[in-house]
């Protein structure tokens, strides 16, 4: 990807590219814009995934843009390589017209296998045509991923096959709970920076031996094994301290809700649609996907924004949390949720709304990176813009009630017209 002047660091909208540069800049000069017109702003901004993913596959390949060609030439490669892709995921990849697929880590891998994408190439893919986040090498199975993609001159066709070795392998060897004393702060950008050095340096270092070069792997990942485990709590801290604990200078989101509101939040978590449902004079700071259900009966497709892939609208289960690490989309929507309950009368007010999206998009992407060890947000993904526009663009309704209302539009009409 060719380096511009906002792919700086230091810049407050870092951002890969200008194009998206310029639509964060879009979103936050237009000061209050209908709910209505927000949703058909981003349904225009979004290609389906399947064209998206369709055109790319026949410009790689040299094939017709056809969902069939398509799938006939990720199919031959998935033979060849081993992959398993299903047909039915093929059809739901290719076929079906989606917004949104945010796929999984494993299907990302085996899609940069597929097209034979190098690292380079797999980011620029990640960003520009899936419009998801990279593989994190702060996740063990995912820093591995990132290794073999690199290694395919050496491994050929038999690296998705080596991959699952040392997968299972890491399966077998991996504690099924955190070992060790942790620190009461873990530092997750320096056990980011870690990881990320000694992978560069893994992925650099030359070899004709496949073997010992899986051997190098199996190392480096039992060896930073705490390291892989204390960004996984650090992130589970962080979600818990906005959620319920608190800390220096941060009232958790339990607190900010019945103080502002007067009410409690239900037990089970603060994205669960049934409690919306059993008490609908509640103040919706719970936002769900009440209409999906019928939604899918009805048109017998899914548009849905929020991949399960993305945010778990479930009960939270934060042992599974701590096993698996926390959502992105959750803690995404836990941070909004706290800096609109924290800043609800300055959001109320009309000439102080642009210096507050740039807070919350400054802070939210600095809690995701530094204490979470995540991606930042990137506003040409359509599940990041809902919660962009919602601060920008909703004037002087609250941003909350405005989310609401996108994500009911959504589901009464985003794909009808």
């Amino acid at each position: 990807m060719n380096s511009t002047a906002q792919d700086n660091p230091s810049n407050p909208y870092f951002a890969p590219g200008r194009y998206t540069h310029a639509l964060l800049r879009s979103i936050e000069q237009v000061p209050e814009v209908p709910a209505n017109e927000a949703l058909a702003a981003i349904l225009t901004e979004v290609v389906p995934f399947n064209e998206r993913l369709t055109a790319f596959i026949a410009e790689r390949f040299d094939v017709p843009d056809t969902a069939e060609s398509a799938r006939a030439a990720l199919r031959r490669e998935s033979e060849r390589q081993g992959l398993g892709f299903s047909s039915a995921l093929l059809s739901k990849w290719l076929t079906k017209e989606r917004l949104e697929v945010n796929i999984s880590s494993k299907s990302l891998f085996k899609l940069c296998l597929a097209l034979h994408l190098n690292l380079e190439e797999s980011r620029e893919f990640a960003y520009r045509c899936l419009r998801q986040n990279w593989l994190n090498c702060r996740v063990a199975e995912e820093a591995a991923y990132i290794f073999f993609i690199a290694g395919q001159p050496l491994f050929g066709d038999d690296t998705f096959r080596k991959a699952e070795e040392v997968l299972a392998w890491l399966g077998d060897t991996r504690p099924e709970s955190p070992q060790g004393n942790w620190p009461a702060q873990y530092d997750a950008p320096g056990f980011t920076r870690v990881i990320g050095e000694e992978l560069t340096g893994l992925i650099a270092a030359e070899s004709t031996d496949p073997d010992q070069a899986i051997m190098r792997l199996r190392d480096f990942l039992a060896a930073n094994e705490p390291l892989f485990t204390g960004v996984r709590l650090s992130a589970l801290r962080t979600y818990n301290m906005f959620l319920s604990e608190g800390g220096v200078g941060i009232e958790p989101l339990t607190s900010l809700y019945h103080r502002t509101t007067g009410l409690t939040l239900p037990e089970s978590s603060y994205l669960d649609p049934a409690h919306t449902l059993k008490d609908p004079t509640r103040k919706r700071l719970l936002w769900g996907a009440a209409g999906r259900t019928a939604w899918l009966k009805s048109n017998e497709r899914d548009g849905d924004l929020l991949d399960e892939n993305e945010i778990k609208l479930e009960e939270h289960a934060v042992g599974r949390f701590q096993r698996e690490g926390v959502p992105r989309g959750n803690m995404v929507a836990l941070l909004f949720f706290h800096f609109c309950l924290e800043n609800s009368e300055r959001l109320a007010e009309q000439g102080s709304r642009e210096s507050l999206f740039r807070q919350f998009y400054e802070t939210t992407n600095r809690t995701l990176v530094d204490a979470c060890g995540m991606m930042p947000l990137y506003p040409r993904k359509a599940f990041d813009a809902l919660f962009l526009r919602s601060i920008a663009n909703s004037g002087g309704t609250d941003p909350v009630v405005y989310l609401n209302t996108l994500l009911s539009d959504f589901y009464a009409k985003g794909l009808k017209s």
